[in-house]
């Protein structure tokens, strides 16, 4: 890693504004150490015990207040953030190669420490070698100095250490780089991304960021990609995991952010769809080139077409040669123009004229006799389409096969179960509405039964109520027959008293008469009403089309 690729930077941050402008005039060397350092530790076997020990050795990086330049010149991105401000610095010399992960035996790691401020300093034992290198930075803007700790340095107060680390915040800023794919012209992208962190006094907090190498590979060119290929290297950061636990000097410090590789790394290739591979999906290269020639042909067919027409009419000559025979020409004409007849001439031309008059005229007339065969043809080969696939349809013998071999099918696929209830499925039966079954037929003749059984009690009460009605009309001409002779009584018997003599001759002749006329008129009304009752009963009525 080094600036071209990377880089990193600490910054710290008062979480109250008003606290700022307290620790403003103040060092944060008084308060804090803080180191970036090279990192770099390996595990081995004793050869006294066969234990596993470490070896340690430490190399610190000094650190400056970061410019503009910094961070691959993205100066409005550090504008943003303060990056240029007091508060944040940058490691001032990178060029590491970073070997190894979290579990690994052989481990070379960048990382930061962050530790309370001591005035006593005391190394290790010889496995751990520390070199400190102490610098101070100037401010030219606000003319302040932010001195590294150093021997003449003066602590702050343990009370004054613990209260500074509450009020404040850690940072940790890196350049981390990511692939976007929509891009041709920058395909790789970077940005400044910041973690912050929260540390305790008495624990040791560390915080792990994996570093992932990738390659990219772009194929972006429109024809082919033989033709263009490039190759980009880029670092992508992520933190993985935050580790708490105890203090160990020169190890663990109160905060540490440890930059490990990470166990992959990704190839990324980019490819462009481009005019060969659609050649390819179209239908091969050849095929191209031979529809490239079909449109160049239809572009210049005309004029090829023409050239042809012209050559085929025209005969051409060289011009040497044809200087020489039109004066051979002109002189053979001049000899033999007189030779030729005016209408040997005419006669020629009539007769040409004449022999390529209906020449036009045939063709036309084979055209449509050629169009008539044509239709005449597809109208005899649709009918006779039509007439096999009719004599198909109705083909008896045809039908049965397909019922036999369908009833086959069904026998064996179905079940015995299943195939006795075939003959009942919908497809098989005719609709309830189409059919009349037996129990319809005799519902039907019960209902003509008690029809006729009404239409009986029907007439046999008009009959009744109409013989009542004539029994009571002869009944009311006999009583006015009864009262005609009762007046005829009263007369005679007016008569008697004043014609006794007379009377006695003619009460008998007249007592005859009466007996006679009452036997006349009872056996008129007898036969009257036998004869009225027999009609009545003899008479037909229809009701409904039916003769009664």
């Amino acid at each position: 890693m080094d600036f071209n690729n990377f880089d990193l930077a600490f910054g710290i941050k008062f979480v109250q504004n008003s606290d700022r402008h307290r620790y403003e005039n103040e060092t944060v060397s008084k308060y804090l150490n803080i180191s970036f350092q090279y990192y770099n530790v390996t595990y081995y076997k004793s050869e006294e015990d066969g234990q596993l020990e470490t070896e340690r050795s430490i190399i610190t990086i000094p650190y400056e207040r970061c410019q503009q330049n910094r961070f691959l010149g993205k100066t409005q991105e550090m504008e943003k953030i303060g990056l240029d401000r007091d508060g944040w610095f940058c490691i001032s010399d990178l060029d590491a190669n970073v070997i190894g992960q979290e579990m690994s035996l052989i481990r070379k790691i960048v990382r930061i420490t962050v530790s309370p401020c001591q005035n006593n300093t005391q190394t290790n034992s010889s496995q751990t070698t520390i070199t400190n290198i102490n610098e101070s930075i100037l401010d030219s803007n606000n003319d302040q100095n932010l001195r590294i700790n150093n021997n003449s340095q003066i602590c702050a107060s343990e009370y004054e250490i613990s209260q500074y680390i509450h009020k404040v915040q850690f940072m940790v800023a890196y350049i981390n780089k990511y692939f976007d794919q929509d891009d041709f012209k920058e395909p790789i992208k970077s940005e400044i991304q910041v973690q912050f962190y929260n540390a305790q006094e008495g624990f040791a907090f560390n915080s792990i960021l994996n570093v992932q190498k990738n390659y990219l590979v772009t194929h972006d060119h429109w024809f082919s990609d033989i033709f263009s290929s490039e190759l980009y290297e880029f670092f992508s950061v992520e933190q993985t995991k935050t580790v708490f636990g105890s203090i160990k000097p020169g190890v663990w410090e109160m905060f540490n952010v440890l930059i490990y590789c990470k166990d992959q790394e990704f190839y990324i290739e980019r490819q462009v769809t481009t005019v060969a591979q659609i050649m390819t999906l179209v239908g091969g290269f050849m095929n191209i080139l031979f529809l490239i020639a079909r449109l160049l042909t239809k572009i210049y067919n005309k004029q090829v077409f023409y050239w042809d027409l012209i050559n085929k009419i025209f005969k051409f000559e060289n011009p040497e040669k044809s200087l020489k025979q039109n004066h051979d020409n002109k002189y053979s004409i001049y000899q033999h123009r007189d030779q030729f007849n005016k209408k040997d001439l005419k006669e020629k031309v009539f007769s040409k004229i004449h022999s390529k008059k209906y020449k036009g005229v045939r063709d036309i007339c084979k055209f449509y006799l050629m169009q008539c065969r044509k239709t005449q043809s597809y109208n005899y080969h649709y009918y006779q389409n039509g007439s096999q696939k009719l004599d198909k349809i109705l083909d008896i013998a045809s039908l049965l096969k397909t019922v036999r071999k369908t009833k086959q099918i069904a026998k064996l696929l179905l079940k015995k179960s299943q195939y006795s209830l075939v003959p009942y499925m919908s497809y098989n039966t005719l609709p309830f509405h189409e059919i009349q079954s037996p129990q319809k037929i005799t519902n039907s003749k019960q209902i003509m039964k008690e029809q006729k059984r009404n239409l009986e009690q029907h007439l046999t009460k008009i009959c009744s109520q109409y013989d009542k009605k004539l029994s009571q009309e002869i009944i009311d001409d006999i009583c006015q027959v009864k009262k005609k002779n009762q007046k005829l009584d009263t007369e005679t018997k007016m008569s008697a008293n004043t014609l006794k003599l007379d009377a006695k001759f003619s009460s008998r002749k007249l007592i005859k008469k009466k007996k006679r006329r009452q036997a006349t008129a009872s056996t008129t009304c007898r036969n009257h009403d036998i004869e009225s009752s027999f009609k009545a009963k003899i008479v037909p009525i229809y009701i409904n089309d039916f003769k009664i």
